[in-house]
């Protein structure tokens, strides 16, 4: 009879590793943990959204390693240059946050973090 740890011809059985066995957003949070390794990255930059020639875009913090268009860690915020005056909203505690872990911020993204956000009109 064959051992819970071993298959039916004997041989030990490969255990699945943990990411294997959690479930969708527990692995994502184990992700986000793990951003601030050495090992690891991170990019805080534009990832291009919309229609052709109607471009908007959000503000996401992602592996540096791979494309703008792969999955991201967290999405900080939008940028909209289409309308007049271009709109932008984010989260600055969360940039702050990402900036702390080591990110890096694209030259795009500074400027936009560096704008001072508009008044409210006073009626």
């Amino acid at each position: 009879m064959a051992t819970p740890s071993s298959t039916a011809d004997g041989g030990p059985r490969e255990e699945p590793g943990l990411g294997d066995r959690l479930p969708g957003f527990i692995r994502l949070i184990a992700r986000i943990e793990d951003a601030g390794k050495e090992d690891e990255m991170l990019k805080i930059r534009l990832r291009r959204m919309g229609a052709r020639n109607r471009p908007h875009y959000r503000i996401v913090v992602s592996d540096s390693r791979s494309t703008a268009r792969a999955e991201v860690l967290e999405e900080l915020g939008a940028y909209d240059p289409m309308r007049e005056p271009p709109i932008v909203s984010f989260d600055r505690e969360r940039a702050r946050y990402w900036i702390g872990k080591g990110a890096t911020v694209t030259p795009t993204v500074r400027s936009l973090l560096q704008k001072k956000e508009p008044e409210a009109k006073a009626s």
